[in-house]
């Protein structure tokens, strides 16, 4: 039998297959469940969930976040006026990984130095938790993503939920929630997630039967390589479509 959840950082750690029981710190590793650990998540509030489904392999959908360059050409309407795109910080803890991205607005640091004792008001912030979550934290609020395949290898359906600090009681909480939930929902559904739907049927074209990640790609390398070695293949670079 599978073994009962845990609970650890505001969060319910399941698994499906049997096993020894979850230690969440472990799986993390220590450094990480302590940089988790530390926004006090238990303390959240949840504010909405939504399920969303498309036809494209589960991992594209975890490859979506794993790198910036892309913002600045396919988020031009909506998130690209937000963030310095093909610029990111990248550390590993295990499998896992935290990729920081600068906002447009971490240029109000440099003449005023008191602005650094929070740097993370500056920042998106994207932790990968191998394999199929991946926690976005922008903006004072928290953007989790439950990745799952679907029927086949081509669909995949997953649940958005975005958690807020404080609970949205007021009118003016509410639409400023919204308004973010709706501005994630705009950019993943208009810009993200149909590029990707594009690319797993242009696997099809047998133009190619492998990618090659390059060196500004280190968190799509690490977590193709997490997956390899979780099942045992070369823990190569590049990655087979077959």
């Amino acid at each position: 039998a599978s073994p009962a959840p845990a609970q650890r950082h505001g969060l319910i750690w399941v698994r499906h297959s049997e096993g020894a029981p979850i230690d969440p710190d472990a799986l993390l590793t220590l450094s990480l469940a302590e940089e988790l650990g530390s926004y006090g998540l238990a303390d959240w509030h949840h504010f909405d969930t939504r399920r969303l489904a498309y036809r494209l392999n589960w991992k594209g959908v975890v490859d979506t976040f794993l790198e910036a360059y892309h913002v600045g050409k396919l988020h031009q309407k909506t998130i690209a006026p937000l963030f310095h795109d093909n610029m990111s910080l990248f550390d590993t803890f295990g499998p896992n990984h935290r990729m920081v991205v600068g906002r447009r607005s971490i240029a109000d640091v440099r003449p005023d130095p008191a602005a650094a004792a929070n740097l993370v008001d500056y920042m998106g912030i994207v932790y990968a938790l191998f394999p199929n979550v991946v926690f976005n934290h922008l903006d004072g609020h928290m953007e989790m993503w439950r990745v799952y395949p679907g029927d086949s290898q081509e669909d995949c359906f997953m649940y958005l939920t975005l958690i807020t600090p404080e609970p949205a009681v007021t009118e003016s909480a509410k639409r400023h929630w919204s308004n973010n939930m709706r501005l994630t929902i705009a950019t993943v559904e208009g810009e993200d997630f149909p590029v990707g739907e594009a690319i797993q049927a242009g696997y099809h074209s047998e133009a190619q039967d492998y990618l090659t990640y390059g060196r500004n790609e280190p968190a799509l390398t690490h977590y193709h390589r997490s997956i390899r070695e979780a099942l045992g293949e070369p823990a190569e670079a590049g990655t087979h479509l077959a």
